[in-house]
């Protein structure tokens, strides 16, 4: 219980300021000046408590993390909403629905609270949430170019690019696979795999009827020159390298 508290403060102090206001304006009110002065010192509270028995961790399974950085980017947040209480308090003082402006600025400032301290998430060819990946999960592969459009259509193709990443794994083998730093599928018919070599990370464009062959055969191409290879385009018959520095 403690933990909780410690590692989710921001969070309970945006929601106790969200309900104190919520309480004053189902009551009897208060004028316009003084509820002004008491969010002015309530917001005030809020950034400085900021500061103070901060803790890194996570919690509910890796959902929720924080650490130092992440707490310095809330106070950062915390502070923004505080100078904007100070710089247009004559304009607050006029409005009839001050305790509502507050309410809904703070309600945004929780969800970005919670945004930054999201971890990271498995799901299923469905596209829904399963789990955040265990420690043991942290070498899985980045999976980019999702369509985030609210729309049948977004939806239609992120079904077809989960079948694709699907395809890709099990084309490649855990062998192949364990290679893949990330794959990039927005485009659909020329499927992008990641791969590290000599330190380096280099891109390949990837044969979509042919996933396995491909990659392979780039990751032969690449090897050992890691350092010097920007890109490999193996859709076709031989993989063609892009030399760093070539035009």
């Amino acid at each position: 219980m403690n933990e909780f508290v410690t590692l989710m403060k921001p969070e309970l102090v945006i929601t106790i300021i969200i309900f104190l206001l919520l309480f004053i304006k189902l009551g009897k009110g208060i004028k316009n000046d003084l509820l002004l002065s008491i969010i002015q010192n309530l917001l005030l509270l809020n950034l400085a408590i900021g500061f103070f028995f901060n803790a890194e961790g996570t919690l509910f399974d890796n959902m929720y993390h924080t650490t130092k950085l992440i707490v310095f980017q809330k106070s950062i947040l915390n502070f923004g909403v505080y100078v904007i209480s100070l710089l247009f308090a004559g304009w607050f003082k006029k409005t009839e629905h001050l305790a509502e402006f507050f309410m809904l600025m703070l309600s945004a400032l929780l969800g970005l609270d919670f945004l930054i301290s999201s971890g990271n998430f498995l799901i299923d060819a469905d596209g829904e949430l399963l789990a955040p990946p265990k420690t043991e999960d942290t070498g899985l592969m980045t999976i980019n170019g999702w369509d985030e459009a609210k729309t049948e259509r977004a939806a239609r193709d992120n079904a077809a690019r989960i079948k694709l990443f699907q395809k890709m794994i099990a084309d490649w083998g855990e062998g192949l696979a364990k290679r893949v730093k990330e794959v990039n599928i927005a485009d659909l018919q020329e499927p992008q795999a990641t791969v590290e070599d000599s330190g380096s990370r280099i891109a390949i464009t990837l044969a979509r009827d042919d996933l396995s062959k491909s990659l392979k055969s780039a990751i032969e191409a690449v090897a050992g020159k890691g350092e010097r290879v920007r890109s490999v385009n193996a859709a076709g018959v031989y993989p063609v390298l892009e030399y760093v520095g070539a035009n």
